[in-house]
């Protein structure tokens, strides 16, 4: 299954990574974010379970879910994309979870953004427009191509 719905959440936040690839090596640029995206996962978790579907946005967790949202240790929020909220999505009840952990620019004047990513089904690997670099926690370290990458690394 291609799932490409990611790329519209960062057209959307406008939000990238600058150069550079973090290694597994590098905890300290994205250990504190994904714990403190911990009590999200589970808030959205109890949501589907209690409505069945997953909220449009994460400010309908607060407050019968969480009595506020957590940043990433960036001081940003985290994004965060319904799949069924993107248009002609047609796969199961899905979302992602995302954080960058550098510095941002705007998405549409780069060809890439690098981030690391939470989806509950756990499914990086099948997807166009992106490129994993490694998994962690249940994250992935992402590359979010504004294009498709053909053969011989061609933007197609």
């Amino acid at each position: 299954m291609r799932i490409i719905f990611v790329l519209v959440a960062f057209a959307v936040s406008m939000q990238a990574c600058g150069e550079g690839h973090i290694t597994t090596k590098d905890e300290d640029m994205y250990l504190p974010s994904i714990l403190l995206a911990g009590p999200v996962i589970d808030a959205l978790d109890e949501y589907f379970t209690e409505r069945r579907k997953y909220p449009s946005d994460l400010n309908e967790l607060v407050p019968d879910f969480l009595p506020s949202l957590p940043e990433s240790q960036y001081g940003d929020k985290f994004g965060y994309v319904n799949a069924k909220d993107v248009q002609n999505y047609e796969g199961d009840h899905t979302y992602d979870l995302f954080f960058s952990p550098r510095s941002r620019t705007a998405f549409f004047r780069s060809r890439e953004a690098r981030v690391f990513l939470y989806t509950p089904n756990g499914k990086y690997n099948d997807r166009e427009l992106i490129t994993v670099h490694f998994i962690v926690k249940d994250w992935a370290y992402v590359t979010l191509h504004r294009n498709r990458v053909g053969e011989g690394g061609r933007i197609e």
